[in-house]
């Protein structure tokens, strides 16, 4: 079954140092993602807003947990 799971990334105070850290962050989802096969697409990007999903078998137990 093909899941499709989506991952919010919001900066917090902080300013350009809290920006990175959010594109950071998305870079650690994409390489998880393609190393359990799953496909990773940003959808949206804002001045301190990332929206992506992950989708692919089995998504949703392996990103279900993702909060911060």
């Amino acid at each position: 079954k093909m899941e499709k799971v989506r991952i919010e990334i919001r900066s917090a105070e902080g300013g350009d140092d809290s920006k990175l850290l959010i594109r950071d962050m998305a870079g650690i989802y994409a390489k998880a993602a393609s190393g359990g096969a799953f496909s990773f697409d940003i959808v949206s990007e804002s001045d301190g807003e990332i929206v992506c999903f992950v989708s692919g078998k089995g998504a949703w137990k392996d990103f279900k947990d993702e909060a911060g």
